[in-house]
């Protein structure tokens, strides 16, 4: 379900905003995947030297002839802006920051999304008899499985938390699996609920960094597992949970591979 569905769906609703042609959408994931893995070194970095150098190029056909995408209506305003200079670089780190942020994080989602509904059949169940559901069921598998596990901040000033003083200027780095998983705010927090009110977890960050794309995030989500649930309601997985393989050491986690059957 990773390659023939998590993957394909998260690239092409990214290349479908930011019109990148279809015959370029399988060149693009193998690229985003070399550069995802952390542990690939020299493989690593050609990825990120060869899309660099193709989006550039797609940089460079827009500038010379926008159109109604994103990254088109990213450079008109760039170029208009008075307040914020931003060079050709500036524009393809940006880009570069799109393709990849916009779609591997939401396909490493889709993939969990469809392991909650094999694992907890009565939960696919009930959303396909109460469909109105899903925006909170979708809210709830972000926070229980949290794909990002972590962010970096500079504090602004000196805070007090339960005893600890974080002083300005200080890096923190927080946790955000475990905030998602924390008691005081979430009760049985090791347990999937559909029911619960989860819209405040930190699967997408939170404050002025967040993540931009976290409304296309959901709307996709509801859209491709709303369609899965109901398109396949024997779903089930056809390997042990234990022996599934997770993506550990790469920029947000989700399963590698996952076998299921119907």
């Amino acid at each position: 379900m990773i390659e023939s569905f998590a993957f394909p769906v998260a690239t092409r609703t990214i290349c479908k905003v930011l019109d990148i042609p279809e015959d370029d959408c399988e060149y693009f994931q193998k690229r985003t995947e070399q550069i995802i893995e952390m542990d690939r070194g020299e493989e690593n970095l050609e990825a990120v030297v060869e899309l660099r150098r193709y989006v550039d190029s797609v940089m460079q056909q827009r500038t010379r002839k926008p159109g109604d995408d994103l990254l088109s209506r990213m450079i008109v305003k760039a170029k208009a802006s008075k307040e914020i200079e931003l060079s050709d670089a500036d524009l393809v780190d940006n880009a570069m920051f799109l393709l990849v942020a916009g779609h591997e994080p939401s396909a490493n989602m889709l993939g969990l999304g469809v392991l909650a509904l094999a694992e907890f059949p009565d939960v696919a169940e009930e959303l396909r008899a109460e469909p109105h559901l899903w925006p909170g069921a979708i809210d709830e598998m972000l926070r229980y499985y949290t794909i990002a596990r972590a962010t970096k901040r500079v504090a602004a000033a000196d805070i007090e938390y339960e005893g600890h003083t974080i002083k300005e200027g200080d890096a923190v780095i927080v946790l955000l699996d475990t905030s998602n998983r924390d008691p005081k705010v979430h009760a049985e927090p090791n347990r999937l609920d559909i029911h619960r009110s989860a819209g405040n977890h930190l699967a997408f960050s939170h404050g002025p960094h967040q993540c931009l794309g976290k409304h296309l995030v959901r709307v996709q989500l509801e859209i491709a597992l709303r369609a899965v649930a109901e398109r396949l309601p024997g779903l089930r997985l056809d390997i042990a949970k234990e022996d599934i393989p997770f993506r550990g050491d790469a920029l947000s986690y989700g399963p590698r591979q996952l076998r299921v059957t119907w």
